[in-house]
């Protein structure tokens, strides 16, 4: 397992030398990885600490960079999202009583409606409202998208979903669930694909002049703890590439927009629709965000 992690790593930052396009679930991942293997191998610790810095450093390099190749990414007119990943607080109170009743495997409970799968590909109401919303938002910027039917009927990105559906990577977040849209890859299983030509079969099978990833991470903010209503919001981090070369075109963040909830606490329908709400105007947001980086 060591060996395989360095290896990894070597094939991600040695390979990629800057790599400011990482997502964050996948900075995650091996952040992870690397936690672990520091708390079991006391010996290695001085060997992997480094490393657990350089990929702290990385993360934030990922947040703060950003990469837009004008030329290319103002002929896109056909776009698929073949990637995607909701994260979102969950409810306090259905995530304690999964807790209590021993059902460690339920990921997210509050969001999904009961469904259960260790992997987290799941879809819930809400992470297939803030997909469907995010890919028909984008003919706003002049970008037609295919519907997530199109997309999980593409054989190339049916094969690669059956395929990856049995490696599931979770948020490092207690209390917060990862949540998919039916069909659709996890987010951080597509933005790894780079240098292997999936994304030209893919954008083949669909006809699209670009394929693109999508992770939303909803936030919740509160000024003073069971006195102030919680606040919504979400970040969007959007990845495009183009098929033909494989190369990352474009890293856009953005959303962020605040919205304030009605409840005080983490729990009940209310809180998990202030969550959907919150999600959905940092969509809109974004789109906004994208459509003046756009024009300039």
């Amino acid at each position: 397992p060591t060996f395989s992690l360095f290896k990894n790593l070597y094939d991600l930052f040695f390979l990629e030398p800057f790599a400011l396009h990482l997502p964050t679930p996948l900075v995650e991942f091996y952040a992870g990885r690397l936690t672990l293997q520091v708390v079991l191998n006391p010996g290695l610790r001085s060997k992997l600490i480094p490393i657990l810095g350089l990929l702290l450093f990385i993360a934030q390099c990922a947040s703060l960079g950003g990469r837009f190749d004008k030329e290319k990414v103002q002929k896109i007119r056909k776009i698929a999202i073949v990637g995607f990943s909701y994260d979102a607080p969950l409810d306090t109170s259905e995530h304690l009583m999964s807790a209590l009743a021993g059902k460690e495997e339920s990921v997210g409970p509050g969001l999904m409606a009961g469904q259960k799968n260790e992997y987290a590909e799941n879809e819930t109401p809400e992470s297939r409202a803030i997909y469907d919303h995010l890919a028909s938002s984008l003919k706003r910027v002049g970008w037609q998208a295919k519907t997530a039917n199109e997309i999980k009927a593409a054989p190339s990105v049916k094969a690669y979903f059956n395929k990856s559906v049995k490696i599931g990577y979770l948020p490092l977040q207690q209390g917060v669930g990862r949540f998919e849209r039916d069909g659709i890859p996890q987010y951080v299983h597509v933005a790894g694909l780079r240098g292997k030509k999936e994304f030209a079969k893919m954008a083949k099978d669909l006809g699209v002049d670009a394929v693109a990833v999508a992770y939303v991470q909803a936030k919740t903010s509160q000024t003073i703890p069971l006195v102030t209503k919680i606040n919504h919001s979400a970040d969007v981090m959007f990845q495009v590439f183009d098929p033909a070369s494989d190369d990352l075109i474009m890293l856009f963040g953005g959303g962020g927009k605040e919205i304030e909830g009605v409840t005080k606490t983490k729990i009940g329908k209310d809180f998990v629709a202030g969550v959907k709400k919150g999600s959905l105007a940092s969509v809109d947001q974004f789109i906004e965000d994208l459509k003046a980086r756009l024009k300039n």
